[in-house]
C-alpha cells in the first residue's frame, strides 16, 4: 500500500505557483481560477528532524533566522534553508516555525516532549517578570499540568510495543484533549489582558499546537480515519475562535503597553512593536490556515481508502525532500 500512495516533489508546479494560476492555502494547493484542489502538502520526516532539533522561536520565519554562529542545531538549519531554497513558490521559507508546519505531524512523541521541557522551563522563567498570576502558575498548576503531558507523550511512544496499540493511543488523545483545552484557555485569558508578553504566548500556542498534532497523530495511527478527521475540524475551529479576533494594531497596543520601562517614546515603541505584531498575527494565521485544511487532507486519505498507520509509515520514511505533495 506504501507504494501506491501518490507522492510527488513539488517542483513541477513551480510554474503555476508563480505566475498566480495555483495559490497555496494552509496545506492545499489550487487552482485560483477554478478553487479545485490539486494536492495537499505536507513536510516529510526528513524536514520536522531537522526542525526538531533546532532551538527555534515560535513564530520566527525560517529566512529571518541567524544562523551565522555554530553548533550543530545552526548546522541542520542550514542544510534544511538550503534544501528548501527551490521551494520558495510553496511560501515554505515564511511559515512561522515551531508552532506550525505542513500536513500530519509525524514528529516522534519523544522528540515532542523533549521540545516541550525545554518550553516549560523557559515558561517558568518568564513567569517571574510577568503579574502574580502568571508565577503562581507556573510554580503550581502549570508545572502539574506539563508533567502530566510529558507522561502521556512517554506512553503514546511505548504503545507502540503494545500488541495491541490502539485502545492505549486512544486514551492517549482523550487525555491530551483535555491538556491541550487547558493551554487554550490560559492563552485566551492573556488574550484578554491589556499587556501581552511574547515569550510566554509564543511557547504556550506552540505546547498547544504539540499537542494538538500528537492528538491527530494518536488517531491516525490507531487508524480511527473518521475520528481523526473531527478532531482536527474541532481544533481548528477552536484556532480560529483563538486568534482570528487578534489584529496586529491591537496586539501592536497591548505590546507597547506593556513595555513601560522603555525610553522611547509611544509612537515610536508602537512602530517598532507592529512589525513584531505583525509577524506573530501572521503566523498564527498560518497555524490557523493549516488546521483547517487539515480535515481535507485525512478526507482525502479516506476517499483514497490509504490508513493513517500506513500514511504516517509512508511520509515519516521520505528522506530526500523536506515537502512532497499527495495529489488528488
Amino acid at each position: 500500500m506504501l507504494e501506491s500512495i501518490p507522492f510527488t516533489v513539488p517542483f513541477g508546479l513551480a510554474g503555476g505557483l508563480a505566475d498566480g494560476s495555483i495559490i497555496r492555502i494552509g496545506t492545499l494547493l489550487k487552482d485560483s481560477a477554478t478553487g479545485r484542489i490539486l494536492a495537499h502538502v505536507q513536510e516529510t520526516g526528513l524536514a520536522q528532524k531537522l526542525l526538531s532539533n533546532a532551538n527555534l522561536i515560535p513564530f520566527s520565519p525560517l529566512s529571518a533566522l541567524d544562523l551565522a554562529s555554530s553548533g550543530y542545531a545552526n548546522v541542520q538549519l542550514h542544510q534544511l534553508k538550503t534544501m528548501v531554497e527551490g521551494l520558495q513558490m510553496l511560501q515554505y521559507a515564511n511559515i512561522g516555525l515551531a508552532a506550525t508546519g505542513l500536513g500530519v505531524s509525524v514528529l516522534g512523541f519523544m522528540l515532542i516532549n523533549q521540545k516541550l521541557k525545554g518550553i516549560e522551563s523557559a515558561i517558568a522563567q518568564l513567569s517571574r517578570q510577568m503579574d502574580k498570576h502568571f508565577q503562581e502558575l507556573a510554580e503550581k498548576h502549570l508545572r502539574h499540568k506539563f508533567a502530566n503531558i510529558y507522561v502521556l507523550f512517554e506512553r503514546a511512544e511505548q504503545a507502540s510495543f503494545l500488541r495491541s496499540p490502539a485502545g492505549e493511543w486512544l486514551t492517549i488523545e482523550g487525555q491530551l484533549a483535555m491538556e491541550s483545552g487547558f493551554l487554550r484557555a490560559e492563552i485566551g485569558h492573556h488574550l484578554t489582558q491589556n499587556s501581552f508578553n511574547t515569550g510566554w504566548f509564543s511557547k504556550m500556542t506552540s505546547a498547544l499546537a504539540m499537542c494538538n498534532a500528537a492528538r491527530v497523530q494518536c488517531l491516525l495511527k490507531a487508524n480511527e480515519m473518521e475520528a481523526a478527521e473531527h478532531a482536527s475540524s474541532v481544533i481548528a475551529d477552536n484556532y480560529s475562535d483563538l486568534f482570528d479576533p487578534l489584529t496586529a494594531t491591537q496586539l501592536a497596543d497591548k505590546l507597547t503597553e506593556a513595555d513601560q520601562r522603555s525610553r522611547d517614546d509611544d509612537h515610536s515603541r508602537f512602530k517598532s512593536n507592529q512589525t513584531k505584531a505583525t509577524q506573530i498575527v501572521n503566523g498564527l494565521r498560518e497555524m490557523t490556515d493549516v488546521a483547517i485544511t487539515e480535515p481535507l487532507l485525512i478526507e482525502h486519505l479516506v476517499s483514497k481508502e490509504i490508513s493513517g498507520h500506513d500514511y504516517l509509515k509512508s511520509i515519516k520514511a521520505h528522506d530526500q525532500h523536506p515537502i512532497i505533495l499527495l495529489t488528488a
